[in-house]
């Protein structure tokens, strides 16, 4: 009978209501709104009923009080009575007198008592209206018979006392006796009435929870397993969908009924197996591609779960390991696979991941059964998987055989190539040195790469500078290149620029390949020019300073000489004198001016010192008795502009001694161009030059000091020697390396 209801009541559901039409929540609202209407209702009948009881509970208390008042009252009058009796019929006026005013309060507060009780009634009780007239009248008809006892018994009249007591007082006793019988009647039968009323009110409420129980529950059957199950229906084909999901069955569609919350999942289950199945389409195409790749590039993937053990391998890491993919990989299958001299360092690095939960990056040798060797790489990330914390490493294994060998090979060729070359790995350490680094060096192979190379063969004043530079490049993927001075296996530093250049492999740098060239002659070229500079803005201010204070001294003389020559008589014997001293100073300041431009340019014109020092003697004015040879061997070769000028000072100083002091009669100039060098002659068959002069030179004068200290300067070597019986020969030779390395942008070239 009951599964017919059921049933009936799911027939009845859904041909009642579209439910489906409406999304969960509201659903659910509805289902829920009925049943708390239907729980509002049944409450509000059982509300009103519980009032009604309370009413009639009221009631019952009101009568209950009106009684008792009723009764206290009776009880007091009689308690006066019986007194006043009492006292009356001792025939004692004294004691009648005397106890007159307590019986007289008596009544008064058992009068307000009364009216109080009877007055503080429930608004429920509604006593008889005469009830509270009629005992006031009672107890003021004592009261009046009371004053009238007490008068009798001040004028001693007992008999009349006992005759008002018979006549008067007996009769207010039994009325207020009837009274009192009359309302115990009344409440009794109004008890009875308010007694049975309150048994049908219980009735009443039992009756109005047992039908609004049984509405609930009707509501509650029907409402929920109509919405139960337009819920539990498309859940159940979500269901079947899901099982078909997990058979990988990406056919399997969803039936859409209505608009609400599981119909829009049934959509998006849909289109999430239609994109699951484009997915799986695409993702077993690029495991093909990936497969494919893995071959073609030698890798091979892997996945370590650490707390199992267990190793899943790819199809390409089983062919390098040479096993069949039957065969389960385990830790000891890949131990007896590596080469028996590496085995310790993969057990350490295998250890030390798994212990310190890190990023592996190494490389090992790999023994086959044929007895050949296989060099690979192997990479490894750990994982932590699941709520246990466990740790997975994935990673991929290269065989880089091919590569290794092209190494040596590229080892090999470097070693020809004649510059110095170093291999290093990522993080800076030294893996291979050429052969020209090497013999450089003096460092063997095991010397580079067990020893501080850097702190061993660079200058200590550059080391600090190229360790900083080195381990901020090395951190990046950028080429960098320093400069640094390198010790050869002489002893002697030579500047090199070092330039460092990455091999980078999926995205990190495998190697760095640095090669060192000599720069020192670019090192000294940049010193010359330095000191050229330094030069120049010296000389520059020399001239300033001459020009500013002797040239402006002998300007200010030859004004004045020239006045003074101007007074002097034409006849006069010191005229021409004092024009032979005008014509020497004007002279000296013409030399002066060529001597500040000389200062002032950098001398941007060829010069040609063959020319220039063959006409110092027609500069000189001096005797053209003079024998004068000049003399130039060797291929002329062009001079850098600092040298040309220094060489060009100290010839015409040596020219300028031996015209004018020398008293020699033939002066010879000779300039060869060799390939050790250029040489510099000037000889004399003149006096000589005095040995302490020539030792420490004149006081004031620095012709000589001027001379050694330019030879100095460009890096030359100048020999004076002299006597009163040969004359003077001065000899100036600078090195090939200087005379002739022509400076960038010289003009003469």
């Amino acid at each position: 009978m009951a599964a017919k209801f059921v049933g009936w009541m799911k027939r009845a559901g859904e041909r009642a209501f579209h439910l489906h039409r409406f999304n969960i929540g509201p659903r659910l609202t509805l289902c829920f709104l009925f049943i708390n209407l239907t729980m509002l209702a049944g409450s509000a009948a059982l509300l009103w009923q519980f009032h009604l009881v309370l009413a009639q509970a009221g009631r019952l208390r009101g009568v209950d009080q009106e009684l008792i008042a009723v009764l206290q009252a009776h009880t007091n009058l009689m308690k006066f009575c019986e007194r006043l009796n009492d006292v009356a019929y001792s025939q004692d006026a004294a004691r009648l007198l005397r106890e007159a005013e307590p019986l007289r309060n008596f009544l008064l507060e058992d009068n307000r008592s009364s009216r109080r009780a009877l007055n503080r009634l429930p608004p429920e009780t509604q006593p008889d209206p005469a009830l509270l007239p009629t005992l006031e009248s009672i107890q003021g008809s004592l009261r009046a018979q009371f004053e009238a006892i007490v008068v009798l018994a001040a004028a001693g009249e007992w008999h009349a006392i006992h005759l008002r007591l018979d006549n008067e007082v007996r009769p207010l006793e039994s009325s207020i006796s009837e009274l009192a019988g009359n309302t115990d009647r009344e409440v009794s039968e109004e008890r009875a009435q308010t007694v049975s009323n309150i048994g049908q009110a219980q009735r009443r409420i039992v009756l109005t929870v047992v039908f609004t129980a049984a509405l609930m529950l009707l509501f509650a059957v029907f409402l929920g397993l109509a919405v139960t199950r337009s819920i539990t229906l498309p859940l159940g084909c979500l269901m079947e969908a899901s099982k078909a999901l997990g058979r990988s069955d990406f056919q399997h569609r969803v039936s859409i009924i209505g608009d609400n919350e599981l119909a829009h999942l049934g959509r998006v289950f849909n289109d999430t197996a239609g994109i699951l199945r484009d997915l799986y389409e695409t993702l077993r195409r690029r495991e093909a591609y990936l497969a494919e790749a893995q071959r073609l590039s030698h890798t091979g993937s892997f996945g370590v779960h650490v707390s199992s053990g267990k190793i899943d391998w790819s199809a390409e890491t089983f062919r390098i390991f040479e096993l069949a993919p039957a065969i389960q990989p385990t830790f000891e299958r890949v131990l007896e696979r590596v080469h028996p001299e590496d085995r310790q360092l993969v057990q350490q690095v295998m250890d030390a991941a798994i212990r310190q939960r890190q990023t592996f990056d190494f490389e090992h040798r790999l023994l086959m059964a044929d007895g050949s060797v296989k060099h690979v790489r192997a990479v490894g990330y750990p994982s932590t998987r699941g709520e246990a914390g466990d740790t997975e490493f994935v990673g991929a294994v290269t065989d880089i055989t091919g590569r290794k060998r092209a190494e040596e090979e590229l080892q090999q060729l470097v070693d020809l190539v004649p510059q110095v070359i170093v291999v290093l790995g990522p993080d800076g350490d030294w893996i291979h040195a050429n052969r020209v680094a090497r013999e450089y060096t003096g460092l063997t192979l095991d010397e580079y790469r067990s020893v501080d190379v850097i702190g061993k063969v660079i200058h200590s004043g550059d080391v600090e500078r190229m360790r900083a530079a080195r381990t901020r490049a090395l951190s990046g993927r950028t080429p960098f290149e320093l400069e640094a001075r390198l010790r050869g296996r002489d002893g002697e530093y030579r500047w090199f620029l070092f330039r460092y250049n990455p091999l980078v492999e999926q995205g990190r740098v495998r190697r760095w390949y640095a090669s060192a060239t000599e720069i020192e002659s670019l090192k000294q070229e940049e010193e010359r020019v330095r000191r050229e500079n330094v030069r120049l803005e010296e000389r520059t201010r020399i001239a300033q300073e001459l020009h500013d204070t002797l040239l402006q001294t002998f300007l200010g003389a030859s004004m004045q000489l020239s006045v003074a020559r101007d007074d002097v008589p034409a006849d006069a014997s010191i005229k021409p004198r004092l024009d032979r001293i005008l014509q020497l100073i004007y002279q000296g300041i013409e030399e002066g001016r060529k001597t500040i431009q000389d200062l002032r340019s950098s001398d941007s014109r060829t010069l040609d010192l063959v020319l220039a020092l063959s006409g110092v003697q027609q500069e000189l004015a001096v005797q053209p008795d003079i024998d004068f040879r000049v003399s130039v061997t060797g291929r002329q070769q062009p001079l850098p502009a600092l040298i040309r000028q220094e060489i060009y000072r100290i010839g015409k100083e040596a020219l300028v001694n031996a015209f004018c002091h020398s008293q020699a009669k033939r002066v010879e100039f000779e300039l060869e161009y060799a390939d050790s060098g250029l040489r510099l002659r000037v000889r004399d068959n003149g006096c000589g030059i005095d040995p302490q002069v020539l030792h420490t030179g004149r006081a004031g004068h620095w012709g000589l000091t001027g001379m050694r200290e330019r030879a100095t300067r460009i890096g030359g070597r100048l020999e004076i020697s002299s006597s009163s019986s040969a004359g003077t020969e001065v000899q100036l030779s600078v090195p090939s390396g200087i005379a002739f390395q022509a400076s960038p942008g010289d003009p003469s070239l």
